[in-house]
């Protein structure tokens, strides 16, 4: 899976916003070592916090696919547990980069830096009704 798009547009979103979080996250991104893109990066750093995966997957009818969140259920979004699309249609993959990043900067936006230093997995953070 290519992931151009969804770089640029992270690292377009994280530069265009002034927001502490974003902030933290870029600082965290620029001093590792290990990850050369945001995709990578994310991958990595969200998933110690319930974020197990982001892709797309394809539909049956061609060149189209649905953006997703895999979370366990602890998250730090506070998801529910499981796969959730993050669109109720099938889009080309460079949308479901753009939809994908959108998503992330747009839940980064609601935490606090606290949220992550103090993470706690073993804590039930799912929405509550």
């Amino acid at each position: 899976m290519s992931t151009t798009i969804f770089n640029r547009e992270i690292k377009r979103l994280i530069i265009s916003e002034n927001h502490p979080v974003l902030e933290y996250v870029n600082e965290k991104f620029k001093n590792s070592r290990k990850h050369k893109n945001y995709y990578g990066f994310f991958d990595d750093f969200l998933f110690k916090y319930g974020i197990l995966t982001l892709g797309y997957s394809p539909t049956l009818n061609g060149n189209k696919y649905v953006p997703y969140i895999n979370c366990s259920r602890n998250n730090i979004f506070r998801e529910e547990k499981g796969i959730t699309d993050l669109s109720n249609k099938a889009h080309s993959s460079t949308e479901c980069q753009k939809i994908i990043a959108g998503y992330l900067i747009e839940h980064l936006k609601y935490l606090k830096v606290w949220n992550f230093e103090n993470w706690n997995p073993e804590l039930n953070y799912e929405k509550t009704s």
